[in-house]
């Protein structure tokens, strides 16, 4: 599948406390998601990182400017 590369894919998705890690990789590779956010994740956003790293791209990263894993929100991108 191509992706068109005039649009970004950003996945939302509110994981309410719950490790929804092996979901979370499901959908972005589904998706071909460029951006993942998210919410309430209690899993620490470098293991997210390395989960998506290993199954789904070595192009995601998490930006300099993104807060800590104890914050509320988790931003991964992928180039």
């Amino acid at each position: 599948m191509q992706q068109d590369s005039k649009f970004l894919r950003i996945v939302f998705w509110n994981v309410h406390r719950k490790d929804l890690t092996g979901f979370v990789c499901a959908i972005a590779e589904s998706t071909m998601a460029d951006i993942i956010v998210l919410n309430e994740n209690i899993v620490k956003s470098n293991e997210t990182l390395l989960a998506l790293q290993e199954k789904v791209s070595r192009d995601f990263y998490i930006p300099a400017a993104s807060p800590s894993s104890k914050e509320r929100f988790q931003t991964l991108f992928s180039t």
